[in-house]
């Protein structure tokens, strides 16, 4: 899903297209996330951009993709029928005047691939609780464990599965791309392990 501009036998541009289901109430879309748009020096960035752009709607639209979406701000997006909204999907916090939540109890592991039907029913139960989200069928944690392979595990005393997050080293932060949880205290318990992970490695913020 990385499409490219070229120039006679020379790169000189490129977008990639994420793949992912959302829910939205009780309807499932196809959505194509569009970034890490490049253009190589020298080059008319504005023109080729913008037709990296349209090549990957017109493959969206092309495979039946109902939705895309860019996690950017910037106005070169907005001839292409993307609107700003609220960028509320993300929360910054500053482990310097923040303390680690007391008595987290869970004890950590790496994810196996075993694990992936446990961390679709953590997703099926909170998926009620959220106006829309992503789905993560198997075939996705499965084409994409590359990615997922990095995630950790928290279990409670007893060894049973509570939760997982995706994180993801930063500079000087620490992401937490995605996580879910079974209960209230394992959702504290994510927080706990991310902030003393982060300190751990001297970052003074987790992004969440």
């Amino acid at each position: 899903h990385t499409r490219i501009a070229v120039s006679g036998n020379e790169v000189i541009g490129a977008l990639r297209i994420s793949t992912d289901t959302i829910r939205i109430g009780e309807t499932r879309l196809k959505l194509g996330g569009l970034g890490w748009v490049s253009v190589a020096p020298g080059q008319d960035r504005k023109r080729i951009q913008s037709g990296l752009i349209e090549n990957a709607l017109q493959y969206l639209r092309k495979h039946g993709y109902h939705v895309s979406i860019v996690f950017e701000t910037s106005r070169d997006w907005s001839p292409h029928g993307f609107v700003e909204a609220i960028m509320d999907y993300s929360l910054d916090i500053d482990l310097l005047k923040t303390p680690v939540p007391a008595d987290w109890s869970r004890r950590e592991r790496a994810v196996k691939p075993g694990d992936i039907g446990m961390l679709q029913r953590m997703q099926s139960l909170n998926a009620p609780e959220t106006a829309a989200s992503l789905l993560r069928e198997r075939a996705h944690f499965s084409n994409r464990w590359d990615l997922f392979k990095d995630a950790v595990v928290l279990a409670d005393t007893r060894g049973k599965t509570e939760a997982y997050l995706l994180p993801r080293i930063g500079t000087g932060k620490l992401h937490v791309e995605e996580a879910e949880a079974m209960t209230p205290n394992a959702f504290r318990d994510v927080i706990a392990y991310s902030m003393v992970m982060a300190r751990e490695r001297l970052m003074t913020r987790v992004v969440y």
